[in-house]
């Protein structure tokens, strides 16, 4: 409950992400992860721990083939938020079968993946998962991720909320015709990244960095960071 009681006190959703990545603390994995996964473009956010894991174009590479994990198609078709793993569902010759596997877990060497889902927007996924090297997660393990979900759940609602007091926040940023992700990296230009760094940070590529800033610099009306985060400062209340 110490872990909760932290996830709890995050004041800003930036620190929930980072935060919840403290469940690997009660549940050994060699990987833990915070996505959102946009479920029309497949476009992906991710918080990954620990430092490291992540390999140049991961989110990119997740996002193409994000269509195939089949706890997010289980999601899209039950609603059901509860911990599943990729072996509930995959034999491991399907598994490695996947141009997800291939791309992805191969590459993190991840043979096995325990996600639950947290609240999300329409048309997206905002999940956590644990990777394991080898296939199998126990019924304690399940049951203690269960136990904990929906204080997990209560807290991402909670900092949403207060978020919504916050100029930059996504809610108030879609308001402006951006996308959650343009939104993070909004985010970025406001704390002075460079768009490399802003890349770097997403783990997208430099291109894809620069495809964002154009968009929300056409969207906003403007032709320079200054202008945009003026722009994006001046978000009215809802």
């Amino acid at each position: 409950m110490s872990f909760v009681q932290v996830v709890q006190e995050a004041p800003s959703l930036d620190d929930y992400r980072e935060r919840i990545l403290g469940l690997q603390g009660l549940i050994p994995c060699n990987a833990i992860g915070y996505n959102e996964v946009d479920l029309e473009t497949g476009e992906t956010f991710m918080v990954l721990a620990p430092d490291g894991v992540a390999f140049d174009g991961i989110g990119e590479a997740f996002a193409r083939f994000a269509h195939q994990h089949p706890v997010i198609r289980h999601h899209g078709e039950t609603g059901d938020p509860r911990p599943r793993t990729l072996s509930d569902f995959l034999s491991e010759e399907e598994l490695h079968a996947l141009d997800l596997y291939r791309a992805v877990y191969r590459r993190m060497g991840a043979e096995d993946q325990i996600s639950f889902i947290l609240p999300s927007p329409p048309g997206t996924v905002v999940g956590i998962a644990l990777n394991r090297p080898s296939r199998g997660f126990s019924t304690a393990e399940r049951e203690l991720i269960e136990l904990i979900r929906p204080h997990l759940t209560q807290s991402f609602r909670d900092v949403h909320l207060r978020d919504s007091a916050d100029p930059l926040a996504a809610v108030r940023l879609r308001g402006l015709g951006l996308t959650d992700r343009e939104a993070e990296v909004m985010h970025l230009l406001v704390e002075g990244l460079s768009t490399a760094a802003v890349a770097e940070r997403l783990s997208i590529s430099p291109h894809t960095a620069r495809h964002h800033v154009a968009g929300i610099y056409a969207k906003l009306g403007v032709s320079s960071r200054a202008a945009a985060v003026a722009a994006a400062l001046r978000v009215p209340e809802k």
